[in-house]
């Protein structure tokens, strides 16, 4: 049993978000610490040293073939920017400041000298700030387009596993997994104002029992104080009635240690206190957000599939209780019926946005003409990799939702132009003898919602 189950916490940690060591940040830090500021002085003051060192007589090197001592500012510049290399600027000027009036090695300052010097750690360190926040601009795109395929991931997986199940066990469970996540997905949205902490708790519970077998359990808010302590709420839910779970549980520990599902098999019968399977709930951006602990279930229901089934559950749950208050104030700006997954998407991107600063586009078309049940059909067809696209009604009339993710004006109008191109060739007409409205909408923060409200009820 405990070489199945090991094998089995193997699949579920591939679905975990593992905590990974960014050595970029290492050769160009982010942000202009107190770290930094030492760090611009001691390669500075180095570089002053050496020129002491090396030439007494000179320590500038202003007469040597090469200005040495540059290459202080230019690093420095190149690792932390603009303001750092001034700062490092400073001190050559300070050490000239010295040899002119105190130690009189020199009859003047060489205002050329720290000119051109100035001037070249000054393009070298705008350099470095353009393509730091190019890096950064990338950096999220990447990211999103990751979580975007671990999600899609899940949803492969849930299907299979779904499947699986209905095949096996039809006259015992009607209704697919697929259904159940969706219903609980929807108890999330409804429950995620009224409820700060792990909305719809209880309906996830109710889940774990049906397809999982967990007979006692408890789901715990909780909040990461460091890499091994966490902060353990009162249960949000609860199977049967488990006892409270410690935070000195040494399962506990493993499964926050290691941040992935734990069970009992992978400790020694000395280190089992009450639990048999520890699962952390995490999300990208929030961290870790809950905790399950099951107290009891069937001994064969403790394997491979069983596991990585909770986990996928484990993982749909977190995904939606992080962002249901958002996606609860998208869907009410949306028209009725509104569709789970766009909203999320806008949610999602609106919650990068503030984050980041970069924004995404919302292009809303609606149609009134003749062929206003035609074309949007049509339109779908013109879709970019990355852009999703939703049709739905505004006031009675068709329209059409386009979500363009880190998007810009300028993609926007591409796009308008490359749609009208395809309507007069296709159709022989404009936007404006089509009857076609557009609306465009920025996504970079909760405020633009209003705006989307106020087109869905057609007030614009």
């Amino acid at each position: 049993m405990q070489g199945a189950t090991r094998s089995g916490i193997s699949k579920a940690q591939a679905l975990q978000t593992t905590v990974k060591t960014d050595w970029t940040r290492m050769i160009a830090p982010e942000s202009q610490s107190q770290l930094a500021i030492v760090e611009t002085l001691v390669i500075s003051l180095l570089a002053v040293a050496m020129g002491w060192l090396v030439s007494p007589d000179d320590p500038l090197m202003i007469s040597a073939s090469f200005h040495w001592v540059w290459f202080a500012p230019v690093l420095v510049a190149l690792r932390y920017g603009v303001l750092m290399g001034v700062l490092s600027i400073l001190v050559l000027a300070a050490n000239a400041v010295f040899l002119v009036f105190i130690a009189h090695q020199a009859a003047e300052m060489p205002l050329a000298y720290f000119l051109g010097g100035g001037l070249l750690t000054l393009v070298v360190g705008e350099f470095a700030t353009v393509w730091t926040e190019r890096n950064q601009r990338k950096e999220e795109a990447n990211l999103y387009l990751e979580e975007r395929l671990t999600r899609l991931t899940r949803r492969f997986l849930l299907m299979k596993l779904s499947h699986d199940r209905l095949e096996q066990e039809m006259l015992s469970r009607p209704g697919s997994l697929r259904s159940a996540i969706h219903d609980l997905r929807q108890q999330e949205y409804l429950e995620g104002q009224a409820q700060a902490n792990l909305p719809a708790a209880q309906a996830l519970m109710g889940i774990l029992s049906q397809y999982c077998l967990v007979e006692e359990a408890a789901l715990y808010p909780a909040q990461q104080l460091s890499d091994d302590r966490i902060k353990l709420g009162l249960p949000s839910a609860m199977l049967g009635t488990p006892p409270l779970l410690s935070a000195q549980d040494s399962l506990l520990n493993y499964a926050i240690q290691h941040k992935v599902l734990a069970h009992v098999g992978q400790l020694t019968n000395d280190g089992y206190q009450s639990q048999l399977i520890i699962a952390p709930l995490y999300e990208t951006s929030f961290g870790l957000v809950g905790v399950l602990a099951v107290r009891s279930m069937p001994f064969f229901a403790l394997n491979d599939e069983n596991l990585q089934l909770m986990m996928v559950i484990l993982s749909y749950y977190t995904d939606t209780a992080t962002n249901a208050d958002l996606t609860n104030r998208v869907l009410s700006a949306l028209p009725k019926p509104a569709e789970g997954s766009f909203a999320e998407e806008i949610a999602r991107l609106i919650r990068v946005a503030e984050r980041t600063k970069v924004s995404s586009e919302l292009l809303v078309l609606r149609f009134s003409g003749e062929k206003k049940e035609v074309i949007p059909e049509q339109i779908t067809t013109l879709k970019r990799g990355l852009d999703l696209m939703w049709q739905t009604q505004i006031a009675g009339e068709p329209a059409l939702f386009v979500l363009m993710p880190f998007g810009t004006q300028a993609g926007i109008q591409g796009f308008n132009h490359r749609l009208e191109g395809w309507l007069k060739s296709r159709h022989g007409m404009s936007f404006d003898r089509l009857k076609v409205d557009r609306y465009t909408i920025s996504l970079s923060s909760e405020s633009d919602l209003e705006r989307l409200s106020r087109i869905t009820q057609g007030q614009l």
